[in-house]
């Protein structure tokens, strides 16, 4: 089977950053990047951010090792990994991710 980790950053540069030290791992096959908005109770307050939104393919033998790393080097103090189950996919797509970490 196979999943997808989504995440937040603060901006590109750190999007870039996480997604080069898992690539270099092998946790993942491959990152998406996008613009958000975000709004969130943080501290007693609502507050309105700027993010980077973050989706991670990989296989579901590297979700644990995944998502202890991206808790280990994230920089915010508490963020968002969400583990979401892949049903089915493109035969060719989910066995380039297994190629790309193995």
């Amino acid at each position: 089977m196979y999943s997808i980790i989504y995440t937040t950053v603060r901006d590109q540069g750190q999007a870039e950053a996480l997604i080069h030290k898992l690539l270099d791992k092998r946790l993942i096959a491959c990152a998406n990047t996008f613009a958000i908005g975000s709004m969130y109770r943080w501290e007693g307050e609502i507050t309105r951010d700027e993010e980077v939104g973050i989706i991670l393919k990989t296989s579901e033998e590297k979700v644990f090792e995944l998502r202890k790393e991206i808790e280990e080097i994230h920089p915010y103090q508490v963020p968002c990994v969400l583990v979401l189950s892949i049903e089915s996919g493109s035969k060719a797509f989910l066995d380039w991710i297994d190629r790309e970490t193995s």
